[in-house]
């Protein structure tokens, strides 16, 4: 794992020329480019749910993966059940890991509509639609080059964190996700990233 800070030796500097006591400087503040990155896809993205259509969309789609989740990853028979069926698991999103999000969202497309819905006959949820999966495609198409640039960060020995690191792996993001024309309820994804990601 990437070191994001670095320790500066004690610096001793008079207060006054009365008091002659060391004091402690902190260093300047360096930002890390991977804990920038994702707090744009953690935090910024969702600045996209400040539309009402998108929220509620979004809000509903994203229960539905949640809810496939909690249930293979809290019983191991329906885990089972579902492995029978598709092939696969789903991934459980969690705050505390990097693009996991983005991680259970895609393995939800790679499955496919209609392994998704016999799994969850299977597990009595609400199916999904054929709307909610073009939804997560979206999604995932808009999210995939900030993964992308949080992934190559964490290749062991890299060690990006400096701000031409940042400018260029922002504009090189800004440029896909404009490139990426999803359409849609994904115009508002769209814009609350380039808007975020150009005040990063």
């Amino acid at each position: 794992m990437q070191k994001c800070i670095k320790l500066y030796p004690k610096i001793n500097l008079p207060i006054s020329a009365e008091d002659s006591e060391a004091v402690d400087v902190l260093p300047p503040h360096k930002l890390c480019g991977n804990h920038n990155l994702n707090l744009f896809a953690s935090v910024d993205s969702l600045q996209a749910r400040n539309d009402k259509l998108y929220k509620r969309s979004y809000d509903r789609v994203m229960a539905k993966v949640q809810a496939l989740s909690n249930s293979v990853n809290r019983s191991p028979k329906l885990n089972d059940i579902v492995e029978e069926i598709s092939g696969s698991t789903f991934l459980n999103p969690t705050a505390t890991r990097w693009s996991s999000s983005f991680y259970a969202v895609q393995r939800v497309v790679i499955i496919g509509l209609d392994k998704v819905r016999l799994c969850q006959a299977a597990l009595k949820q609400e199916p999904m639609t054929e709307a909610d999966m073009h939804f997560l495609a979206s999604y995932a198409k808009v999210m995939k080059p900030i993964v992308i640039a949080i992934d190559e960060d964490n290749i062991p020995g890299s060690s990006h964190s400096d701000y031409n690191w940042i400018a260029i792996k922002t504009g090189k993001i800004n440029r896909q996700i404009g490139s990426s024309s999803c359409g849609g309820l994904d115009f508002w994804h769209q814009e609350a990233l380039s808007v975020y990601l150009n005040r990063r």
